[in-house]
C-alpha cells in the first residue's frame, strides 16, 4: 500500500496547494515577432514528482558548478542518487514549480528544504564524490551563521533552482525566488537562504531582494577540497544569500 506523503504543517485555515505568482515574461519565436507569456508558480505536488525529478537532472545537475568539480554525475549509480536525493526534498511539500499557463509545460523548479537548529549531523557518504560535494557545500553554509544574525531557530534552504534552457533570460528565476516569500508566509518561517553558483543566478537573487552574506573564489575552494575542479566555472566565485520576510 502506498503511504500518503505527509505534507508540510500549513499555517491554520491555509491550504494545500496554492499558487504564489502569477508574471507575464515577452520572447521571441523564429521570426523575430515578440510574444507575452503567462507563467505561474504553485507548489510542487506529487503528480508533478517525477517529471521534476528528470527535469532538475536534465536542468539543473547536469549543468550544477558544484556536480561538475566533484563529479557525481559520471556514473549511472551517481545519477540515480541525485535523483533519490531530489525526490526526498520534494517529499517535504515545500518545493515550488513554475508552469506555462496555456499548456501546464514545466518551466522551473525550485527544490526546497528546512534547516533548524535540531538537525542531526549529515550521514557520511560511502561515495568519495559525493562526500567532497557535501563538505565544500557544508563549508559555505556554515561559513556565515544564517540562525544567528537573523535570531531563528529554522530557515528555508535550497536544493537547487532551474529554468529549462529555452525560457532562461526572461527573469524567471528572480520570480522564483520572489515566491518563496508568500510561501514561507504558510508555513510560519521568516527566512530563507541560498548558495548562489553563477553570475546570473547571483543577479538573479539581488534583483528578488537577497543580501549576500559570504563569497568564496572557486580558486580557493579547489585548494580548500582537493579532488574538485571548477575550471569549468562560469564566474570566479559563489556566495551563500539570505533574504527575511517583514514581520
Amino acid at each position: 500500500m502506498k503511504t500518503k506523503l505527509k505534507v508540510f504543517p500549513r499555517q491554520d485555515g491555509i491550504s494545500y496547494p496554492q499558487i504564489y505568482r502569477k508574471f507575464k515574461a515577452k520572447s521571441r519565436n523564429i521570426d523575430e515577432i515578440v510574444n507575452e507569456e503567462e507563467f505561474y508558480i504553485q507548489d510542487l505536488t506529487e503528480n508533478y514528482f517525477d517529471d521534476a525529478v528528470d527535469f532538475m537532472i536534465e536542468y539543473h545537475a547536469r549543468s550544477s558548478i558544484f556536480h561538475r568539480a566533484a563529479g557525481t554525475l559520471l556514473s549511472d549509480d551517481g545519477v540515480e542518487r541525485i535523483r533519490q536525493m531530489y525526490r526526498k526534498v520534494f517529499e517535504e511539500n515545500i518545493s515550488l514549480i513554475c508552469l506555462k499557463a496555456d499548456t501546464n509545460e514545466i518551466i522551473g523548479v525550485n527544490a526546497i528544504t528546512i534547516r533548524s537548529k535540531d538537525d542531526e549531523p549529515s550521514v557520511p557518504s560511502d561515495d568519495p564524490k559525493f562526500q567532497i560535494l557535501y563538505d565544500a557545500k557544508e563549508f559555505i553554509e556554515h561559513a556565515f551563521n544564517i540562525m544567528d544574525y537573523y535570531d531563528v531557530d529554522r530557515f528555508m534552504f535550497t536544493a537547487g533552482l532551474c529554468v529549462h534552457k529555452k525560457h532562461r533570460c526572461k527573469g524567471i528565476a528572480t520570480e522564483i525566488l520572489k515566491a518563496r516569500a508568500p510561501l514561507m508566509k504558510t508555513i510560519d518561517v521568516n527566512v530563507t537562504a541560498s548558495i548562489f553558483s553563477t553570475i546570473g543566478a547571483q543577479n538573479a537573487a539581488t534583483s528578488a531582494g537577497f543580501t549576500h552574506h559570504y563569497s568564496i573564489l572557486y580558486e580557493d575552494l579547489e585548494k580548500l577540497f582537493n579532488g574538485m575542479n571548477f575550471s569549468h566555472a562560469y564566474g570566479n566565485s559563489c556566495k551563500l544569500s539570505a533574504f527575511k520576510i517583514s514581520d
